[in-house]
C-alpha cells in the first residue's frame, strides 16, 4: 500500500475518531455534570489498545474505531446494591435525559462551531464551469463552449459544480433553464436546454465534465515531471505550444500525456514574471490486462450542431451515423485525429466521409 493510501485511511479513522469523541464528550460532560459517576470512557470497542485511569475514571482507545462509548454507575440494567447519590438510578427523569441527550446536543454545538470557521478559513470547491462538452449532449447541442458559467439553473443560484449536477438531477427532466454567462462576455443570458438521461448514473444530466480553474493555476505533484522543470503550485498557465486551434487545456494535456510527448508551456510566477518550460511525462507503471488487438470505431458522427460550416469541407451537411475517413491526406480514427487535421490541412482540403455504406 502506498503511503498517499495510507494517509487516507488514517485520515478516515481520525474524521470517525473525532466524531466519537464529540458525541461521547457529550454524554461524558452531562453525566459529570449531574453528578453521576463515569466508570469508563472508551473511544473504540474490543481489546483495549491504551488506557489510564484518574479519580474513578478509566479513559481508554480499544481496537476497533467504530463507535465509543460512556460507562456510568447504575448504567446496566438489573444491577443490584444499594444506589449511591453518584448512581445513575438515583437520578430524576430530567436529568437521565439530559445525560442520554448529551451526545446530540454536543454534535450540534461542534457543528455550529466548527461549520463557521471551516467557512472562513475557506474551503476547497469546484467552480460551476463547463468543461469539456460530451458531443451530441445537451450543452454541445445548445452551443455552450468550455469555459461557460452557470449562475443559476431553474431560478436557484448556483456556487458548486456540485450543485449543478444536483439541480438537473432533481429539476424538470422536460427543461432546463440557464443562466449562464459566456467566456470573455460580461452580460449574462438565458439557454433553455433538454437534459438527457444517463445510462450509467440513471440521473438527467447536461453533458459535460468540470473545467479546469479559469485562473490557470496549477497543481504540483511533489516529485512529478512538472516540479523536476522548475514549476511551482503558485504558478499558472497561460499557453501551451502544442496545442491546435480552439482546443481546450484539458483536452492538450490529455493529447501529449499519453504517448509521453514533451510540453512546451508558458507560465507566469507569483511576480507576475512569464516563464517558459518543457515538461516531459513521466511514464506510469501499471498492470495491462491481455488485448484482442482491436478498438471500438471512434470516427462515428454522434451529434451535429446547426452551423458547424461543414460545407467548406466539400460536404452537404453531416448526418448522424456518417464515418468521417480522412480530411486531404490525414486520415481519422478519433476526434483527435480530426482535431489535428484541422489545424495542418492545408486551404481547400476536402472531407471523406461513409455514409449508407458508401464513399464519397
Amino acid at each position: 500500500m502506498e503511503l498517499i493510501e495510507i494517509w487516507r485511511v488514517l485520515q478516515v479513522i481520525l474524521g470517525i475518531g473525532l466524531v466519537i469523541f464529540v458525541h461521547e464528550s457529550g454524554h461524558f460532560l452531562a453525566a459529570r455534570w449531574c453528578k453521576v459517576r463515569v466508570d469508563v470512557f472508551s473511544l473504540g470497542f474490543g481489546p483495549k489498545l491504551w488506557s489510564t485511569t484518574r479519580g474513578d475514571t478509566t479513559y481508554q482507545v480499544a481496537l476497533v474505531p467504530l463507535g465509543g462509548y460512556v460507562k456510568m454507575a447504575g448504567e446496566e440494567p438489573g444491577e443490584d446494591g444499594e444506589q449511591s447519590p453518584d448512581d445513575l438510578r438515583s437520578k430524576s427523569v430530567g436529568q437521565r435525559f439530559l445525560i442520554f441527550s448529551g451526545g446530540v446536543i454536543m454534535n450540534v454545538v461542534f457543528g455550529l462551531v466548527i461549520f463557521p470557521i471551516l467557512y472562513w478559513v475557506g474551503i476547497p470547491f469546484i467552480q460551476p464551469l463547463i468543461g469539456s462538452p460530451t458531443p451530441g449532449g445537451p450543452v454541445w447541442n445548445a452551443g455552450l463552449e468550455e469555459g461557460t458559467r452557470i449562475l443559476e439553473i431553474n431560478g436557484q443560484s448556483v456556487a458548486t459544480f456540485s450543485e449543478i449536477l444536483n439541480e438537473v438531477a432533481l429539476g424538470n427532466p422536460e427543461q432546463c433553464d440557464l443562466l449562464v454567462k459566456r467566456p470573455g462576455q460580461e452580460q449574462a443570458e438565458k439557454v433553455s436546454i433538454v437534459p438527457t438521461r444517463s445510462v450509467e448514473r440513471g440521473l438527467f444530466e447536461l453533458g459535460f465534465s468540470p473545467s479546469v480553474d479559469p485562473t490557470g493555476a496549477v497543481r504540483i505533484t511533489p516529485g512529478g515531471a512538472a516540479e523536476l522543470a522548475g514549476i511551482g503550485n503558485d504558478y499558472r498557465l497561460i499557453s501551451i505550444k502544442e496545442a491546435f486551434p480552439g482546443e481546450s487545456t484539458s483536452r492538450t494535456l490529455a493529447r501529449l500525456s499519453a504517448p509521453g510527448l514533451p510540453i512546451t508551456a508558458n507560465f507566469l510566477t507569483p511576480e507576475e514574471i512569464e516563464v517558459t518550460a518543457t515538461i516531459t511525462p513521466t511514464p506510469v507503471e501499471q498492470d495491462t490486462p491481455p488485448v484482442l488487438g482491436v478498438s471500438a470505431v471512434a470516427n462515428v458522427v454522434t451529434g451535429v450542431r446547426p452551423g458547424g460550416g461543414w460545407e467548406q469541407l466539400g460536404v452537404n451537411g453531416l448526418q448522424l451515423g456518417d464515418r468521417l475517413l480522412a480530411l486531404g491526406d490525414s486520415p481519422i480514427y478519433s476526434s483527435e485525429d480530426l482535431r489535428e487535421a484541422l489545424a495542418i490541412a492545408p486551404p481547400q482540403s476536402k472531407l471523406r466521409l461513409r455514409r449508407s455504406g458508401e464513399t464519397g
